[in-house]
């Protein structure tokens, strides 16, 4: 099956549906690490962070509502379907301060997208 590529809204450059941001210019998730690279730069996540930024770009581009992504991000461990908007925030904070990777679809749940 063909891969379908996306362009990079920081520099154009093609890269793979599903990857969570380029990897020239944006941010990196290595496998297995509690931490990503964001235009070069070193961003330490917690361990909920970590599966949830996983989770949601391992979705990227579909709608997932809270309980899909507690279930999803952490088994539905980790205790109440609070803490889902608790680590966007923290996502967000540490990562996309525009929300222009993780988009809000209100009265449904969020969205991760490359753009």
């Amino acid at each position: 099956s063909e891969i379908k590529k996306d362009v990079c809204h920081k520099c154009g450059k093609p890269i793979e549906k599903g990857k969570p941001f380029c990897p020239k210019c944006g941010a990196t998730l290595p496998a297995g690490a509690k931490f990503c690279f964001l235009c070069g730069e070193k961003i330490l996540l917690s361990t909920r962070e970590f599966q949830l930024l996983s989770f949601m770009s391992e979705n990227s581009g579909t709608v997932l509502t809270r309980e899909q992504i507690f279930k999803g991000a952490w088994g539905g461990e980790y205790g109440d379907i609070g803490t889902v908007a608790v680590n966007i925030n923290g996502l967000r904070n540490k990562l996309d301060k525009n929300s222009d990777y993780i988009k809000t679809v209100w009265g449904v749940g969020y969205k991760f997208e490359v753009l």
